[in-house]
């Protein structure tokens, strides 16, 4: 929306409707995102099931292909101020992030143990990532011509924990052994797991003071930036596409990493196995997984990449305002409510740890007034195939006020839902 400055943040060259904003502190902007793919919420949390029912019979409804998201950013403060040819913006916003694929093969052998020999179950599709980290921002957006908008803005992450592992290899069997027993055999792994921020020198209080100094000043540092283009394309079709994140976390404070490589076998295991209770089985042998498997740690600093985020969106504007009894200021602040409804698409790919996860959406938008203005969309990806959402804007005087929800009809019968999102903020705008 042209006059929500967040706006901006998806990309630094569209054009908002406000000269100055500045967002309510802690206020600004809000938005939580939670989505799993293959299941509903009611196959997870059926409280008339029991848990270790609902668990098992889940697993055996997802696929590899399957996977986790959960997004949350506040924002803290966001500032914006335009003059006729450079608009500048900053702020401060605290962003976490888990996402996860679902290791489809590792859970199988989770449930089936020992009990059908020689069937490998890979570790290729463990992929995970979680993280908290703040960011600072300052973008420029500056005319490149009469209809055409270009956007950067830079970007400071301060990283107070991340936990990830990707492109993992390698296969684990089970072989019986003529006396009775078995033993599980790992072949060709090459597994890795990365994390930082998590162990602490003893004595240190990890509390609410510690992340706040570690989001603000003291975390892993990062580098980044977002670039953006605007573009009238004529009086009634406007695109806008951006990059957002390119950039790295160099994770030196706190580092600990986990690996195993080669081929490996347990020592001979005679524990039953009951596929009934497997929750007590793995435990049983743990002392045999860790005494034999070949693991390793260090302590070596490393780099991670953003997870990298496209955004296009084309809208075709209908219906021409009149506009009389303007001045020229007002005329400029408001060049972006001309019309009166508009349509037109919006396209996303998110990058996590190597995986792609794309979306499209149509919507249709109605400025009802200068102060009113709401959008409608229907989106499919990787969660829903019947996601609808709606986004409202209302302006009382200089405040802004702004509310969205993606997938309304999961909200209304959550029990079936894949996905949820919402988004609100408030801010004083000129």
């Amino acid at each position: 929306f042209s006059n929500i400055p967040q706006t901006n943040l998806l990309n630094p060259a569209y054009q908002t409707a406000n000269k100055l904003h500045v967002s309510v502190p802690f206020l600004g902007n809000h938005q939580v995102f939670l989505g799993v793919s293959g299941v509903t919420y009611q196959d997870l949390f059926d409280e008339a099931v029991p848990v270790e029912t609902r668990l098992k019979t889940a697993s055996y409804k997802l696929s590899d292909r399957d996977l986790g998201l959960f997004r949350h950013t506040s924002e803290i403060i966001n500032l914006g101020y335009g003059t006729q040819e450079v608009f500048y913006s900053g702020g401060f916003y605290v962003e976490s992030l888990a996402f996860a694929r679902y290791p489809k093969s590792v859970s199988d052998l989770y449930y089936e143990g020992y009990t059908i020999p020689g069937k490998e179950y890979s570790v290729d599709n463990i992929n995970m990532q979680s993280g908290l980290l703040g960011v600072y921002h300052f973008g420029l957006q500056k005319k490149w011509d009469e209809n055409t908008s270009v956007g950067i803005r830079f970007k400071l992450y301060n990283q107070v924990f991340d936990a990830r592992s990707s492109q993992n290899q390698g296969t684990i069997t089970t072989q019986y052994n003529l006396n009775g027993t078995y033993q599980y055999v790992a072949t060709g792994i090459e597994a890795v797991f990365h994390s930082s921020g998590f162990f602490v020198e003893e004595g240190t209080d990890v509390d609410r003071a510690y992340v706040i100094k570690k989001l603000l000043f003291t975390g892993n540092k990062g580098l980044g930036f977002d670039l953006g283009i605007s573009k009238d394309l004529d009086k009634n079709w406007y695109l806008s596409t951006s990059l957002l994140d390119i950039g790295f976390v160099w994770h030196k404070k706190a580092p600990k990493n986990y690996s195993a490589k080669g081929a490996i076998a347990t020592q001979e295991i005679n524990e039953p196995f009951n596929a009934s209770n497997p929750e007590d089985y793995w435990p049983l042998i743990d002392d045999y997984l860790l005494e034999d498997v070949d693991y390793t740690t260090d302590e070596k600093s490393y780099f991670t990449m953003r997870s990298v985020q496209w955004n296009g969106m084309v809208k075709y504007k209908m219906y021409k305002r009149q506009r009389t009894n303007l001045c020229s200021n007002e005329k400029q602040a408001q060049n972006k409510f001309d019309y009166s409804s508009a349509v037109g698409g919006f396209s996303k790919i998110q990058v996590y740890n190597g995986m792609v996860l794309p979306s499209l959406s149509a919507f249709y938008e109605q400025n009802v007034s200068n102060f009113f203005q709401f959008r409608t969309s229907y989106t499919v990806d990787r969660f829903s195939l019947t996601n609808v959402g709606l986004v409202t804007s209302f302006q009382f005087s200089k405040v802004n006020l702004y509310l969205a929800a993606d997938n309304i009809i999961g909200l209304i019968n959550y029990q079936k839902s894949h996905s949820a999102y919402v988004q609100l903020g408030m801010n004083v705008v000129f």
